[in-house]
């Protein structure tokens, strides 16, 4: 698993690379899991692809799972502060709630939360206290962006559009 995530982003770096040359920037969000967060040798690895790639660090984006990013012990969290340290954002996948301290996740690099378009939509009052016309705005002061996951319909897209969520992925959009 390690080296797999080791790979994808020597991948994630090559597309932001041959993006910027075809003046066509983008964000790569890819996996990072706690077993390369538990190995000093793999994230001393990764750093390595990072320090060597240090101008399109800012285009990547780690996702974890928030589970994993809540049970993440002191040598986890050291090691993921250094990856953020090369520049590189933090994201936090399948979010259960959005009753978060935004300004502390901003602190250690959390950029991108990505929460579950229809559970959202079908109980906004389930993840936040704020209205889901509200929630990207108040979430976008702490410089994270929302992201809304497993999006299957167009008419899920046109109702975040209409709350001004604007980032979302899933099978209506992109099917695989």
């Amino acid at each position: 698993l390690r080296r797999i995530e080791r790979i994808l982003a020597h991948e994630a770096i090559r597309i932001v690379r041959r993006a910027r040359l075809a003046d066509a920037p983008v964000r790569i969000l890819t996996r990072l899991s706690l077993a390369t967060l538990s190995d000093k040798i793999a994230v001393d690895q990764l750093i390595g692809v990072l320090a060597a790639n240090h101008a399109v660090n800012p285009d990547l984006c780690f996702m974890l799972d928030e589970a994993d990013f809540a049970d993440m012990d002191q040598f986890e969290t050291d090691m993921l502060h250094r990856l953020v340290q090369q520049g590189v954002a933090i994201g936090l996948a399948n979010c259960t709630s959005l009753r978060l301290d935004f300004s502390g996740l901003a602190q250690r690099g959390v950029r991108y939360i990505g929460v579950d378009a229809e559970g959202f939509l079908k109980s906004p009052t389930r993840y936040s206290d704020f209205h889901a016309s509200d929630i990207n705005d108040y979430i976008a002061r702490f410089g994270i962006n929302l992201v809304m996951t497993g999006i299957a319909e167009e008419q899920q897209v046109l109702v975040l559009l209409d709350d001004g969520i604007k980032l979302a992925q899933g099978d209506a959009i992109a099917p695989l």
